[in-house]
């Protein structure tokens, strides 16, 4: 994490630069895009932090600048905005990688932060949408960065080359100078030819193909950034005032490679999108058998009683919409419910009890059980307030029985108390069959799930979404990381602002 440290100490004082910002065309903003590993090996007094006097980098306000620049006689207007998304996309990319070296955020809670997501990314001209795929393609930088190590199409290449062709060659020729090439059985040869030889080439060259197809695909994202990196080198900004250009030839190649890149090969996720559901009203009688785990002798984690999760939705765009548009309401600042109540009147306001319960988990459940009632005896209308608190209370329920270490609290309390309301909700509802027999009796809880789902977000405990990311992802941690770039690392102690 050498470089990160370098992205974490300069942060520290970049708000201090005094230049105008303008978060919508990222004026101002002077996050490092690229040269981090350029920064000389000592330690300034009195913090001993990393020395940036000599320190030559390309930072993200240039590239935009580079790009409005080029827009018409380059590319077009959309080819350019998907470009910015994808150097803005990088350069939070590296901001974020400091939470996981658990760095110093230097520019947390400060109003230029906040600003950059409010009135940058959810500027309401832009769309919601935009900003939830540069989160989204942020973390698929992140998952190179963890898993793969994609860091170019050149070394993917040439790294499928050096270990995969020799192999091929040797494997083709190998038998003409073998002693026992010409000896034939039933069980090598077929009419003649060496079938071992033979598969085992047509498999290796499959594997060529495939890796070479996939290099192409996956790692456009990569290759437009070291492109941008290269044409705006000569516009990169160092401590001493200096210029450091990239001769002519490596400019046009690549000016030539950004241009011939399409638009839908520039976007893409490593997640499934999907939303993990679970609905204790549904499942709290449910016995699980364990045999897996009996069989490890423990090895396979036993499910526990009532754990039975629902099957996954996709992640509705009315879901993110909302999300998003609530958090622009309440100006970047969390609230955990009590706003959405208080802005719905008299009649919502006196629900605000159940959000003073003892923990977070304790309102999830209550919310969630509410939730669950309120769709049973209402009339199934597919409205887009229902559909945003259905999802969104069985996705903070599934995180309640299945991810407890991405919620408030101790994930050990988690367990408990859930596995308290499962015992309690078979002793209370005892004998009830049906869903309207569980049931004694929906825009005021599609805002106060809103809300909550954000408040529950902020987290110190940035393994578990690197965890989930190499799993299919969660959409909190899409969550998690919006809000680290708004400067916001926990949540208050108080709604209130």
């Amino acid at each position: 994490m050498k470089h990160t440290k370098v992205v974490a100490d300069y942060m520290m004082t970049e708000h201090e630069s005094g230049h105008v910002f303008d978060a919508t065309n990222m004026q101002g903003y002077r996050y490092i895009f690229h040269g981090e590993d350029l920064t000389l090996p000592y330690l300034s007094k009195p913090d001993y932090r990393t020395a940036l006097a000599a320190c030559a980098f390309t930072t993200v306000d240039t590239v935009w600048q580079w790009i409005d620049s080029q827009s018409v006689s380059v590319f077009s207007r959309e080819h350019g905005g998907i470009l910015k998304d994808i150097a803005l996309s990088f350069t939070l990319f590296k901001l974020l990688k400091r939470r996981f070296g658990k760095y110093d955020h230097g520019e947390a809670g400060r109003p230029k932060t906040r600003t950059l997501i409010v009135s940058g990314l959810l500027r309401e001209e832009a769309g919601y949408s935009r900003a939830f795929r540069v989160i989204e393609m942020e973390l698929t930088f992140l998952y190179d960065f963890f898993y793969t190590r994609h860091q170019s199409h050149t070394q993917y290449v040439g790294m499928t080359v050096v270990f995969v062709l020799p192999v091929i060659v040797w494997n083709a020729i190998s038998g003409a100078f073998s002693r026992h090439y010409h000896r034939t059985s039933l069980e090598q040869t077929v009419n003649g030819t060496d079938v071992i030889h033979c598969i085992t080439i047509v498999l290796m060259v499959v594997v060529v193909v495939v890796l070479v197809v996939e290099s192409r695909i996956n790692d456009q994202k990569w290759r437009v950034v070291d492109d941008l990196h290269t044409l705006t080198g000569a516009s990169k900004i160092t401590w001493k005032g200096e210029a450091v250009p990239f001769d002519d030839g490596s400019r046009k190649q690549a000016t030539k490679g950004i241009k011939k890149r399409k638009h839908r090969k520039l976007t893409g996720r490593n997640w499934d999108r999907k939303l993990g559901q679970y609905s204790l009203l549904h499942s709290f009688d449910y016995h699980p058998r364990n045999v897996a785990s009996i069989l490890s002798l423990g090895l396979i984690e036993p499910t526990r009683d009532g754990q039975k999760a629902s099957k996954k939705v996709e992640l509705p765009e009315e879901v993110v919409m909302h999300v998003l548009s609530r958090f622009k309401a309440n100006d970047g600042r969390l609230a955990d419910g009590r706003a959405a109540l208080a802005v719905a009147g008299n009649d919502a306001s006196r629900l605000t009890w159940a959000c003073e319960l003892p923990t977070s988990v304790h309102t999830v459940l209550v919310w969630h059980i509410a939730t669950t009632i309120c769709d049973t005896t209402t009339p199934r209308q597919q409205t887009g307030d229902r559909l945003v608190a259905k999802c969104t209370s069985e996705y903070c329920a599934y995180l309640v029985a299945f991810v407890p270490d991405m919620l408030p609290g101790h994930a050990y309390d988690t367990r408990r108390i859930f596995n308290a309301v499962v015992m309690e909700a078979r002793d209370y509802l005892a004998g009830c069959d049906t869903m309207r027999d569980r049931s004694r009796r929906w825009k005021v809880l599609a805002d106060f799930w809103a809300e909550l789902v954000l408040f529950l977000a902020p987290s110190s405990n940035a393994d578990i979404h690197a965890e989930k990311l190499a799993a299919g992802g969660e959409f909190m941690t899409h969550l998690w990381t919006l809000l680290i770039h708004a400067g916001i690392l926990e949540r208050p102690s108080s709604s209130s602002p």
